[in-house]
């Protein structure tokens, strides 16, 4: 039996349907042959609800049905499109846009993104042109975290997406920051700053902080780290870890004297031991070569160095050879040390000058006492074949 009434009649009697859970024997039909809109209480899934008809069908129309075993309210025209809010009784609510069975998490979209229909399963726009649409991640405690994007616009600038957390709450004003800054226009990434000038711009949050450090992922935690201060760029490295040990300074570079200091105290070295005293030999024997590296085109400047294979049974300290000329890692050698080698090659040889210095003024010491000698024979030669003559 179907009873007539108003259309207005027919959305009260909906709305107290699905508010109450009440549920009716029968189904209630707008006037016509071809109603547009059916309360019912079945259609053949067990659920009741407003159905919008258009004699196709009610399977294949666009729905808003109750599910009271599974589904608590879905809105859609198939099972497996639409908007679907579900519940157990040992579960929280989960709403589903176009997925039914499959809801892992409180909100799940399923949609084929990046086409002409769907571009993106989820879009945030902003109402005003000269700001950003934001994602907000917070809890029950004060804090929070923003995803903020915000496109181009003439009147205020180039298109910038950051990441911006601050710990004192929406409620508060100031206090927070921008974590990361990304400027789509020249494609930089700034941490710390929001107007990077370079592909990555680090700006150090403060005196006796790292700016950059990198981590071993191995068995060690070796870590090596950048400092920036006054005037220098410091090079760090930590044994133990991140925060576990004094870092050790490696390296610093001054902007005030251009100058490139390396760490060199007696405190951070054991087993010192001077160099052979054969280290001009060694380096009499070493055979600078200039020469192409394989990657770059014939043409232009030669580079100017030693060949490692050369250099090892000379001085091995100054070599870095895994596994030797027949590993696989590329031999590689410290130029730094040449430096050390140098001075001990210029000792030894200022050793030989020193000497033979020693022995020219010993020379010269004998040719002026021989030449005395040779004036005293001289004098006395003449006295006497003078007196040989007066006689």
């Amino acid at each position: 039996m179907k009873n007539k009434c108003p259309f207005y009649i027919v959305q009260t009697a909906v709305c107290l349907l699905l508010s109450t859970a009440f549920l009716v024997a029968q189904d209630i039909e707008a006037e016509g042959d071809d109603p547009d809109v059916i309360l019912t209480t079945d259609n053949g899934a067990s659920s009741i609800g407003l159905v919008l008809k258009d004699g196709s069908g009610l399977t294949a129309n666009p729905s808003i049905l109750w599910k009271p075993d599974d589904e608590l309210l879905k809105i859609g025209s198939t099972t497996g499109q639409g908007i679907n809010l579900l519940t157990t009784l040992s579960s929280t609510w989960k709403v589903g846009i176009n997925e039914t069975n499959n809801l892992k998490s409180q909100v799940t979209i399923k949609a084929n993104s990046g086409n002409t229909v769907t571009p993106a399963q989820l879009e945030l726009r902003e109402n005003n042109n000269a700001d950003f649409s934001r994602l907000r991640y917070t809890n029950s405690n004060e804090g929070f975290w923003d995803l903020a994007g915000f496109c181009t616009d003439e009147n205020v600038g180039a298109p910038v997406f950051n990441i911006f957390y601050d710990k004192n709450g929406p409620d508060q004003v100031g206090g927070g920051v921008n974590i990361i800054s990304i400027d789509g226009d020249d494609e930089r990434v700034g941490m710390n700053t929001t107007a990077p000038t370079a592909n990555l711009h680090i700006k150090q949050v403060g005196t006796n902080e790292e700016g950059l450090a990198i981590e071993n992922n191995g068995g060690g935690n070796d870590v090596w780290s950048l400092e920036i201060g006054t005037n220098d760029l410091t090079l760090y490295y930590d044994a133990d870890g991140p925060g576990a040990g004094l870092p050790i300074v490696h390296g610093s570079f001054d902007d005030s004297t251009l100058g490139n200091y390396v760490s060199s105290d007696r405190r951070l070295k054991n087993s010192i031991e001077g160099l052979n005293e054969n280290t001009l030999d060694k380096v009499m024997q070493l055979k600078p070569s200039k020469y192409y590296y394989n990657h770059n085109k014939k043409g232009g400047l030669k580079t100017m160095g030693f060949i490692a294979q050369e250099v090892i049974d000379l001085f091995p300290e100054a070599v870095a050879a895994e596994g030797g000329e027949e590993g696989s890692d590329y031999m590689m050698v410290n130029y730094r040390d040449f430096s050390v080698i140098a001075i001990k090659a210029i000792q030894e040889q200022q050793v030989i000058i020193d000497k033979l210095q020693q022995e020219m003024t010993d020379l010269r010491s004998v040719k002026s006492e021989l030449a005395e000698l040779r004036a005293a024979i001289t004098g006395q030669a003449k006295t006497i074949e003078s007196r040989s003559a007066e006689e």
